[in-house]
């Protein structure tokens, strides 16, 4: 199954949802994560992640940057077509 881990930052999929992501590697399932890259995105990739950048501002509260954060991410899931 391909399972997609979106965030505002790769450093929260590696500090908060790292454990998950790894029992789900180890079961045989391919993780995808979506999120402006950082530090923490190499790391990631290590483990097996794949890894997507996603450009977004953090703090954003541009309506017309929400529009096209939200055209990104139906782009990204339509190419991806993540199960979860």
């Amino acid at each position: 199954m391909k399972i997609m881990f979106t965030a505002n930052a790769a450093w929260n999929i590696w500090n908060f949802r790292r454990c998950i992501a790894q029992a789900l590697l180890s079961g045989g399932h391919e993780i995808v994560v979506l999120a402006p890259h950082d530090d923490s995105a190499a790391d990631l990739k290590k483990m097996g992640c794949k890894i997507l950048q996603l450009e977004m501002s953090p703090k954003g509260l541009n309506p017309l940057d929400g529009l096209r954060l939200k055209r990104a991410f139906k782009d990204v899931f339509l190419l991806e077509r993540p199960n979860i």
